[in-house]
């Protein structure tokens, strides 16, 4: 089995919590978004700036998605939820120029409301942001796992020669690294040798498919008594 340093645990979560305060930031600028819209829907303002603005306004707004298209493959890249928070940041400053842009068309085509409604639905989509960012982290750093990648791992551990059953698998996310922990049952006569190969190949199966970290395997014998949790369709037939 493989033997990590714990005290490096807590400095993996660093890069959750740092995502973590990402999200109550974007919650601050979507509520003073929210705020300045309602502001300029009840009182509409009459200034009308230079057309020509609404041309940097359109290409800054490029300029930031194209960052946020690259910030967001890099993060997939390399599972980064700090750099995926960043991106969506950047998505964010988009938003706000194409919304700068359309309050200019509005200003100048005397359309004034358009500015607020633009700066509403901007208000809005940054709040969601916001909501989904703290939503992951909050997940991630109460130590909560997809189950239906757990469920990936126990049908690919259960293929391997030798495991009668995965009795028990919990997985946890320090930053961009995963951890599993599994009990599987074997057959109680199976030797400590051959018993510690299957915990081997099980490790070698999770960081090659899947790219987990570190694999905890825990063995027992086979209890035969034992009988599955089937679904209810299951046990009619």
């Amino acid at each position: 089995m493989n033997i990590t340093n714990t005290a490096q645990y807590g400095h993996w979560k660093a890069e959750t919590i740092a995502t973590l305060l990402v999200s109550f930031i974007m919650l601050l600028v979507g509520l003073s978004v929210l705020y300045s819209s309602v502001q300029d829907l009840l009182f509409q303002k009459s200034t009308t700036p230079d057309i020509h603005a609404l041309f940097v306004g359109l290409f800054s707004g490029i300029v930031m998605f194209i960052i946020y298209l690259r910030n967001k493959k890099r993060a997939a890249l390399i599972n980064s939820e700090a750099l995926g928070a960043i991106a969506k940041d950047s998505r964010n400053d988009a938003w706000t120029s194409f919304s700068t842009s359309a309050a200019i068309i509005g200003a100048n085509f005397h359309m004034p409301w358009l500015d607020g409604a633009a700066a509403l639905i901007i208000g809005l989509l940054i709040l969601k942001t916001a909501y989904n960012i703290f939503s992951a982290s909050a997940f991630s750093l109460s130590d909560g796992f997809d189950d239906d990648l757990l469920d990936e791992y126990t049908a690919a551990v259960q293929k391997i020669d030798g495991v009668e059953l995965v009795h028990n698998i919990q997985g946890r996310s320090y930053g961009a690294n995963i951890f599993v922990d599994i009990i599987i049952w074997v057959d109680p006569q199976m030797t400590v040798r051959r018993s510690h190969h299957i915990t081997e190949k099980i490790e070698s199966l999770l960081r090659r498919k899947y790219g987990v970290f570190d694999t905890d395997v825990h063995v027992e014998p086979w209890d035969i008594d034992y009988e599955p949790q089937l679904p209810n369709e299951l046990n009619s037939h």
